[in-house]
Parts: C-alpha cells; sequence; structure tokens
C-alpha cells in the first residue's frame, strides 16, 4: 500500500503526547486536546500513536491525494508508521490499522522520521497545558429527553469528539471526527439542531438564529 517512490511532503506536522492530552503544530494551526477515559488508560506509546491520528484526521478531513510527514519523538510510533504496523502490541496495531485504513481511503501517504524531544518543544507544550475551560456538556439523561420532546436532532453544533451528544456535530476548532468547523459559518437551516454553545456565546447564538430565520434549534 506504500509507494516506492515518494515527493516530497504536502504538509509537515509534529505531534506529542502527555498523560494530559495531545497537541500538534500543523500548517493549519496548533491542535491539542484532552484524553477520553478509555485512551487516559492507555501506555504513553499507544497515546502517541493516537496524537498523530488525531492529528491527521483533523486537517484531512475536506483532503485527498497528500503526503504528510509526522515527526515525533517517540520511536515506537515512528516504527509503526513507516512499517505499518509492529509485532509486539495490539493496541499499537489497532491504531496503526485505524490510521493507515484513512488514510489510504483518502489516497494520503503518510511518513514518520524522529523528532529529539528537546526540539519538539511546542507540540510537548500544547499536550501539558490545555487551556480549553468551556468543554461542558448537558447532562445526558436531560438530554434524552429533549430529544424525545422535540427530537430527532441531527447535528450537535458545538462539541467535540469528546462531549458531542449526537453522532454528527461541528467542533470550534479542527477536530479529528467533526463534520465540519465553526458553527457559525454555517446556515441554520433545512435540518433540526442541537445547540448547547459556551455561555459567552448565547448572544451570538441568539443572533444567529434571528438572522437565519431559523425555528428547528
Amino acid at each position: 500500500g506504500k509507494a516506492v517512490i515518494t515527493e516530497g511532503p504536502d504538509y509537515t506536522i509534529t505531534t506529542d503526547a502527555s498523560n494530559t492530552g495531545w497537541g500538534a503544530t500543523t500548517p493549519m494551526g496548533k491542535l491539542q486536546g484532552h484524553w477520553s477515559p478509555t485512551e487516559t488508560t492507555w501506555h504513553i506509546n499507544a497515546k502517541e500513536l493516537r496524537a498523530v491520528e488525531l492529528a491527521v484526521r483533523a486537517i484531512t478531513k475536506d483532503s485527498v491525494k497528500l503526503h504528510i510527514h509526522c515527526q515525533c519523538d517517540n520511536m515506537t510510533t515512528v516504527a509503526h508508521i513507516n512499517k505499518m504496523g509492529g509485532t509486539k502490541s495490539p493496541i499499537l496495531n489497532v491504531i496503526t490499522k485505524s490510521l493507515w485504513k484513512y488514510c489510504m481511503d483518502k489516497n494520503i501517504l503518510l511518513s514518520a522520521a524522529h523528532l529529539p524531544g528537546v526540539d519538539n518543544v511546542q507540540a510537548d507544550l500544547l499536550s501539558r497545558e490545555i487551556q480549553e475551560t468551556s468543554n461542558w456538556m448537558l447532562n445526558k439523561s436531560i438530554f434524552r429527553e429533549l430529544q424525545s420532546l422535540w427530537g430527532p436532532m441531527e447535528l450537535d453544533l458545538f462539541a467535540d469528539r469528546l462531549n458531542h451528544q449526537l453522532p454528527k456535530y461541528v467542533s470550534w476548532k479542527p477536530d479529528p471526527f467533526s463534520q465540519a468547523v465553526d458553527a457559525f459559518q454555517m446556515f441554520w437551516t433545512g435540518a433540526t439542531y442541537y445547540a448547547f454553545p459556551p455561555f459567552c456565546l448565547i448572544n451570538r447564538v441568539l443572533a444567529k438564529v434571528r438572522r437565519d430565520g431559523t425555528n428547528s434549534l
């Protein structure tokens, strides 16, 4: 599945992981996020490899036919990417398979190289000092009641991969699994939307509802 002769990369990214979360520097900007409860229990090697997958997915949502070069300070991650798997760790193989399947479906070539930790400062900082303070979500039981009263709702307008209430969601920043980024750039018509925005954005949400003439929020 890998090309023998390749041209230079279209994008170069750096990634890192800590027990707090993951971080990446990309041509689209800096990315970071917390771990899910399951990911928190993983070995650091698995977290490092997962950080690469999350970063790649976040920046290639609308892209195909690219060469992405990843720089990482974890040799195990570099080896699993370049060799498309390994022989010792089942979880690392699961993550590698998920990453490469995604890339091959989009005709994306992925390569990796070791970057010494002393040179991977930005990604390391992003993985450790996550500045997000508005990652809240409505109690799931209350959401289910809303869904039974006014559903089925189709799209969660203010969410991320860890707090979305619906399978399809819009993130505030680039996110590996969101349908789009920045709900304010969309027209809120033609579907039934769910919105639980940060409190500081309520005025903007109400203005957007009035401007778009939506009655399905």
